[in-house]
């Protein structure tokens, strides 16, 4: 997903969860995020996201 949409998950994930210390969410649930939960914020990643898992479905016949 990175390379593909040029876009740096890891980085996004650690804003957010900045973002959240910064509203007072405790520090459980900020550990609790993962990389679906940065795709979920930008609409045209959560279309790149699909397309990615409709290829692996398709390549790998689930």
């Amino acid at each position: 997903m990175d390379e593909q949409f040029n876009v740096n998950l890891q980085s996004r994930l650690t804003g957010k969860r900045r973002r959240m210390a910064d509203e007072g969410i405790c520090k459980s649930k900020r550990d609790k995020l993962n990389q679906l939960d940065g795709i979920a914020d930008d609409k045209k990643l959560i279309e790149g996201y699909t397309a990615f898992i409709k290829e692996m479905a398709i390549k790998y016949g689930e």
